[in-house]
């Protein structure tokens, strides 16, 4: 996990991707709690173009509206655990090839 990097929320996190060499492949910001601020659904879309030839590594979201309860827990439906994964996949695609699904 990244913690020198600035975040939009404090629900959000970013953390660092490596290749199995230990390469840095990409950033990845976790973005999977509801709030007011924040619309609905989930998606995966990049932050940051991609150059492989000048060096510039993908930086992939995952934005989700899973809710948190009360105390503090977050539990999911067998819907959005799918959902969480349909999209983690979305981001391994982005991790591995630079590019935008």
């Amino acid at each position: 996990e990244r913690s020198d990097l600035p975040l939009y929320h404090e629900d959000v996190r970013i953390f660092e991707v490596f290749d199995s060499d230990g390469t840095p492949l990409a950033l990845f910001v976790a973005d999977y709690i509801a709030r007011p601020s924040k619309r609905g659904g989930a998606c995966t879309f990049s932050l940051a173009g991609v150059s492989r030839l000048a060096g510039a590594r993908p930086v992939v979201a995952n934005l989700c509206s899973f809710y948190r309860r009360p105390d503090g827990k977050v539990l999911m439906t067998d819907n959005e655990v799918r959902t969480a994964f349909h999209e983690f996949g979305h981001a391994l695609h982005d991790f591995f090839t630079g590019k935008n699904v």
